[in-house]
């Protein structure tokens, strides 16, 4: 590695998507919600634009220095305003969709937090049998959606076949490299 950091953290890419809109439009400040007309295409356009360059610089941080980067995006929900059937809705980047269309395809890694009811598993004698069940315990359990999905853009660039858990509990970076590296 040629930089004295290992890790470089984008802590969140709609708030540079926000920054980057409030120059183009030389807004002091972007009002807390952004309604439509606030931009003009062309201006949603450049800020697109500039966003993917911004991010483009974090992202070649890996291999001009080695350094690894974090790029960390709340969500929304895509999809979810037609009536039709075709488009099923999922959930990825709070960003403009052509951003997101093109900061998925450029990042190795994508993963989802969210908090659920803690769980723990029982185990029921039946018959001969012994059956194994989760069920839930009370409290919460922070977790780290990995495995693809139907709903949440999550992906792992690995080796074809290797079987990553659909969700890590209590997850760690140690725990995110273990299943990065075949170990877990």
């Amino acid at each position: 590695s040629t930089s004295k950091y290992r890790t470089v953290m984008l802590d969140t890419a709609s708030g540079l998507q926000d920054l980057v809109l409030k120059e183009i439009l030389g807004f002091d400040e972007l009002p807390a919600q952004k309604s439509w007309g606030l931009a003009s295409r062309e201006q949603w356009g450049q800020c697109a634009l500039r966003t993917k360059d911004l991010l483009r610089s974090c992202l070649d941080l890996v291999r001009k220095t080695g350094c690894s980067t974090v790029v960390v995006a709340q969500e929304r929900e895509f999809n979810s305003e037609g009536d039709g059937d075709l488009l099923m809705p999922y959930v990825g980047s709070a960003l403009s969709p052509s951003v997101t269309g093109w900061l998925n395809p450029a990042c190795d890694y994508i993963v989802q937090t969210f908090v659920r009811e803690a769980r723990t598993v029982k185990k029921t004698k039946i018959g001969k049998k012994i059956v194994e069940r989760k069920v839930a315990s009370g409290g919460v359990e922070y977790c780290l959606r990995t495995a693809a999905d139907p709903v949440y853009t999550t992906k792992l660039r690995l080796p074809k076949g290797r079987v990553v858990p659909d969700v890590i509990v209590d997850p760690t970076y140690r725990k995110l490299m273990d299943v990065i590296q075949g170990k877990g």
